[in-house]
């Protein structure tokens, strides 16, 4: 995440977890292509067929950066793991989306 940070700075960002980073990007009710944040990128960080490591990642990525400049993070993470018993297809992901100020937003922001 320095990389990141060090190659867009400056820069707004926020770590998350989710079972599908593309429905996550992309759904037009919440997702993050449709956001008025302007979100330029997601980066997938950890996927793993369990729940718990990608969602205590979460917490401890947001828990570390979260006093720095730009992170968006409200809450502390790892709060929307199931408790169900994922299938074995099941992928869960770890990601950070940003939106780098050294460039205007994506076009598909402007109207």
């Amino acid at each position: 995440m320095e990389k990141l940070f060090r190659k867009h700075e400056p820069l707004i960002w926020k770590v998350g977890f989710t079972h599908n980073p593309s429905w996550r990007w992309g759904n037009e009710l919440y997702g993050y292509a449709h956001a008025r944040d302007k979100w330029a990128g997601m980066v997938v960080l950890y996927c793993s067929t369990e729940q718990l490591g990608p969602a205590m990642l979460e917490a401890a990525l947001i828990e570390k950066f979260k006093s720095q400049a730009g992170c968006r993070n409200i809450k502390l993470g790892g709060d929307t793991v199931q408790a169900s018993m994922p299938d074995a297809d099941d992928r869960f992901m770890t990601y950070v989306v940003y939106r780098a100020f050294k460039f205007p937003p994506p076009t598909r922001y402007l109207s």
